[in-house]
């Protein structure tokens, strides 16, 4: 079954150059479950919002964390290079377009201090 518009499956985020870990470490739970027609998985498809993947792409951890993955599991230099190209063009531009007005008042906020203010919910 294909994935609804606007959203990434597991299988799309490790072809942007996420590892399992990565979406664990970053993702975390997803934002929507699509069903699968199949009758081993009982779970469901593992879906999260594009703009929630680009947000996660956009922070200095994930880079760090992706390039000593890459090292780890030895990607080629194109390889890695473009999921650097695509998070230096996502800092460029800026907040995901595709983000609503209630995702963005929900973003942590950086404190003087150096730590995150989490808005209340």
């Amino acid at each position: 079954m294909k994935i609804e518009e606007g959203y990434l499956g597991v299988e799309d985020v490790i072809t942007r150059g996420w590892t399992r870990g990565l979406i664990t470490q970053y993702l975390g739970h997803p934002d929507r479950m699509f069903p699968v027609n199949h009758w081993k998985n009982y779970s469901g498809k593992y879906a999260w919002r594009v703009s929630t993947v680009e947000l996660a792409e956009m922070s200095q951890g994930f880079e760090r964390s992706f390039l000593h993955s890459a090292r780890i599991r030895r990607l080629y230099e194109y390889e890695i290079e473009d999921v650097i190209d695509r998070i230096y063009l996502l800092r460029e531009v800026g907040l995901p377009a595709s983000m609503t007005d209630r995702e963005i008042l929900s973003l942590p906020i950086a404190a003087p201090s150096g730590g995150l203010l989490v808005p209340p919910v």
